[in-house]
This record gives structure tokens, C-alpha cells and sequence, in this order.
């Protein structure tokens, strides 16, 4: 069960750190970056004022390239906020999308892990972080994992 935690939350970072998806060629933001993480943060106390800042963020056309991961951002919330049938919608959603196909399946195994599915979840996470495996250099992969996760 730990190491399913583990491989969530070591996924979660590097689509975190990714600005979007690594099918498409576009600059990180790291301001935007570093103002999602605090979001994400925010959202475990304050769901509703983190949900209500990232739909403004959704809103402004210079962050256009990045909504795939102002939206993942926005079903973390849903997650944190204990919101099921907004994070399938959200997930749904980026299913649609290209690129978007990772982000939804880790969105879904938070959602899993949070309901006690825990081998479903961590199943989930295993897609999503094989699916982004051919588009990250193996050394990238292996340094957004700490090394807790790659001994258990």
C-alpha cells in the first residue's frame, strides 16, 4: 500500500513538473509552475478558493498553452475536495484532449486511492507513468522517483 502511495505521488510530481504533456513541443511556464503547485497546496485547506483561482487561470488567454495542466490541477482539487463526479468529468475531459490521456488515468487513481482502491489505483498510476515513459529520458524518469520507491 505504501509503495502504491509512492508511485502516485512520485507520478503526481513529474506530471506536476511537466508543463502540460510531453507530446507537445511548448514552453514551461515556471511561474505558472510554481503558482499551480501552491493551488494544489492551498486545496487541501481552502478547495473551493484553490478551485475558484484555477478556473481563473483557465480563463486567461495567455495560459491557453497550458490547460491541460491548469485542468489536472483543477481535478487534484476535485480529488482533495472530495468531489467524485467532478474529477471523472474533469478526467473525461482530458481523456479527449491530446496529451491529455495521463493526466486523466493519474486523476482517476488519486480518485481510486482516496476511495480505498488502492491496487486499482496504483494499476491506474502504472499506465499513466508507462504512458509518459517513451517521452521522458530514462535518467529524467528515474530522478523524479525518489529512491524509497525504487527499492520497495
Amino acid at each position: 500500500m505504501m509503495a502504491r502511495a509512492c508511485l502516485i505521488a512520485a507520478v503526481t510530481a513529474a506530471l506536476l513538473g511537466l508543463a502540460a504533456a510531453p507530446a507537445r513541443a511548448e514552453i514551461p511556464d515556471r511561474a505558472l509552475d510554481a503558482q499551480l503547485a501552491q493551488l494544489d497546496r492551498f486545496g487541501y485547506n481552502e478547495p473551493e478558493k484553490a478551485a475558484q483561482q484555477l478556473r481563473v487561470l483557465l480563463a486567461e488567454p495567455a495560459h491557453a498553452p497550458h490547460r491541460l495542466h491548469i485542468e489536472y490541477t483543477l481535478g487534484r482539487n476535485a480529488v482533495q475536495a472530495g468531489r467524485p463526479d467532478d474529477v471523472r468529468r474533469i478526467a473525461r475531459e482530458l481523456e479527449a484532449k491530446p496529451g491529455g490521456r495521463p493526466l486523466s488515468r493519474m486523476l482517476l487513481a488519486e480518485l481510486q486511492d482516496r476511495q480505498g482502491q488502492t491496487g486499482r489505483s496504483g494499476e491506474m498510476a502504472q499506465l499513466a507513468l508507462d504512458e509518459l515513459a517513451p517521452a521522458c529520458a530514462p535518467a529524467a524518469t528515474a530522478a523524479a522517483i525518489p529512491p524509497a520507491v525504487m527499492r520497495a
